[in-house]
């Protein structure tokens, strides 16, 4: 990944005291670390590309162009799994994820970069995402006179674990290096050409830095942060304008790491927050089927990938069939209802449904769909009962009698007719019988009966009449279509006196599923 950063004036760094007297000011173009007049760092201000050349300018002398442009094909071409032919002359060593060519004089370029970072995975359901920062660089060259081959190898790495955290809006908001820590290393030495014999080893020269730090913000600059970063030279101390350079671009190179973890928690948003790819969700939803009026709900708990239930998450739920609960709440799980207020729950259309969806400290759970259709129509038998009196006081036969009926009919399938009877007994009222005689003298009856119904939604409209009796004994009544019971009431005329019969109807109607 190739980027230009560019470095402002930073403030003091914690390191050891420089080991001799006052230093020169940091060359152009580069910001001094600490007093101007006695720097301890001299950090540049802007870095080349992300890659082994970054390294070039902290040592003295020039590699073979030719060698080094071949090595830089040579590293790309590795990474694309194809390798470009070396021409004649040249050798290639491979170790460690660097790259050696010399050519036949003893002229030769090292390049290496080599990442084992370890990738922010999905986070736990408290939101921290453990993740593993290590990327090394190296870069070297030799000259070859006379038969003698002077060398410089430069390694450069940062690493150290760190720990993302996402907050409860699925986002990660802050970061932990504990620590980070960072090294340039720099070995030298002189060697035969021909045979390789050690004629010289310099003293390795190493550079350290690192930082310790809680909650970092994920959008920080990272220079902002080099001030924090304690340094070490060699031997615990930089005393010279070289070191000061080292130093400088040791802290320099921080901004990549520092760069890469931004970049790589800003990708993890994308996979667990807008592509829901770590928090999941279980829930349960009932009935299994809806009726007219009814209320529907679910129960929605929140997990992070390993299964484990979230610690907090913000719920959004909303309903395009029915009046919802709520349409917002927080914790690691949520109850939903939604109730048919309208009365639309009927056969033919969705149902009950509902959309949940919540962000969580694990990432942001895939929205939830649900509907819950309605039941299914179903055709009834249905069966009435009527038990009839009729009063007219004291000294009158009343009139008993039970009536029946039957009929079979399902949504849709308007008015159906069906067969009863209605009988029972009667005072026997004739012309030599008349009001005033014989009041409790009684007769039996039966009477044909026209009786039906129709199912209207929910409901069942029932109808029955006893023909030859249509004005005591008929009746047009509404029950749910499941059935039930209700008794009626009402007054009548008897022998010229208003109101005196007093007639009640106790109405049973049962409803028996049935298919076809």
């Amino acid at each position: 990944m190739l980027r230009l950063l560019s470095l402002f004036i930073l403030g003091s760094l914690v390191m050891a005291a420089p080991a001799h007297g006052a230093a020169s000011r940091c060359p152009k173009g580069t910001d001094a670390i600490g007093p101007k007049h006695k720097p301890r760092a001299c950090v540049p201000r802007s870095l080349p590309a992300e890659s082994p050349t970054a390294l070039k300018g902290l040592v003295k002398g020039k590699p073979n162009r030719r060698l080094e442009a071949l090595a830089m094909r040579m590293l790309g071409a590795r990474a694309a799994q194809a390798g470009p032919e070396l021409p004649p002359g040249v050798k290639l060593i491979e170790s460690d994820g660097a790259v050696e060519l010399r050519n036949q004089a003893g002229d030769g370029v090292t390049m290496g970069s080599k990442r084992a970072n370890q990738a922010p995975g999905c986070p736990k359901a408290n939101g921290d995402v453990p993740a593993k920062y290590d990327e090394t660089m190296t870069f070297g060259f030799a000259d070859a006179k006379q038969g003698k081959r002077t060398w410089t190898l430069i390694t450069m790495r940062y690493e150290g674990p760190w720990s993302g955290h996402v907050g409860v809006d699925a986002k990660a908001h802050t970061f932990d290096l504990t620590p980070l820590r960072g090294e340039i290393s720099i070995k030298s030495g002189v060697e035969i050409a021909a045979t390789g014999k050690v004629l010289k080893r310099n003293p390795t020269r190493t550079y350290r830095t690192a930082l310790t730090r809680s909650a970092i913000p994920v959008g920080v600059d990272p220079v902002s942060l080099l001030r924090e970063f304690t340094v070490r030279g060699p031997k615990g101390s930089r005393g010279d304008d070289t070191d000061r350079e080292v130093a400088g671009k040791l802290l320099g190179f921080a901004v990549w790491a520092l760069s890469d973890i931004k970049t790589a928690l800003k990708e993890g948003d994308v996979r667990w927050h807008d592509q829901y790819a770590c928090a999941q969700r279980d829930y349960t939803a009932s009935p299994e089927k809806v009726v007219k009026g009814g209320r529907a709900d679910w129960s929605v708990r929140a997990l992070a990938e390993d299964g484990t239930p979230v610690t907090d998450a913000r719920w959004g739920m909303s309903s395009g069939c029915g009046a919802i609960s709520a349409e917002s709440a927080s914790g690691p799980t949520v109850q939903v209802g939604v109730v048919d207020q309208a009365g639309e729950w009927i056969h033919g259309t969705p149902g009950a449904c509902a959309v949940i969806g919540a962000t969580t400290p694990a990432g942001r759970i895939p929205p939830i769909f649900s509907t819950i259709p309605p039941v299914e129509p179903k055709r009834y038998r249905y069966d009435i009962k009527i038990d009839y009196r009729k009063s007219m006081g004291p000294g009158i036969a009343e009139t008993l009698a039970t009536g029946t009926g039957t009929f079979t009919t399902g949504p849709g399938e308007g008015s159906t007719p069906g067969t009863g009877t209605f009988s029972g007994s009667e005072w026997d009222g004739t012309a030599v019988n008349s009001c005033g005689k014989d009041m409790l003298r009684t007769r039996t009856f039966t009477s044909i009966v026209a009786v039906g119904g129709e199912i209207q939604g929910d409901q069942v409209v029932i109808g029955f009449t006893a023909v030859e009796r249509a004005f005591d004994a008929a009746w047009i009544e509404t029950f749910p279509v499941t059935g039930g019971e209700r008794t009626i009431e009402s007054r009548a005329p008897f022998c010229g006196t208003p109101n005196l019969a007093l007639r009640t109807a106790k109405i049973s109607v049962k409803a028996t599923p049935v298919s076809g």
